[in-house]
């Protein structure tokens, strides 16, 4: 059953990078600004959604936590931005 969440949070985790990748670099910059919020978001989306079984609620958790992980990793790798100021990351 854990392999099972694993998967499915990996899955989880997939979906919502791919639509990261897909937005302009500002919106990416300003989303990895609100990293706290964006963690929450995520998490709370994700557990809505998968609410009412057990494998889907640690797949939703461990997609939270995948989630935070990344935001830290792009926060380096992309930068961000807080009110005006902008932090450049490591590769942009």
């Amino acid at each position: 059953m854990i392999e099972v969440a694993l998967v499915f949070g990996a899955v989880i985790f997939l979906g919502v990078f791919f639509i990261m990748v897909k937005l302009p670099l500002r919106t990416l910059r300003w989303l990895l600004g609100h990293h706290v919020m964006l963690d929450i978001s995520v998490t709370v989306f994700a557990l809505v959604v998968h609410w009412g079984t057990m494998t889907g609620l640690m797949a939703a958790a461990i997609a939270g936590m995948i989630t935070s992980v990344m935001t830290v990793l792009g926060r380096w790798a992309v930068g961000y931005r807080e009110g005006k100021r902008c932090v450049r990351g490591a590769f942009v």
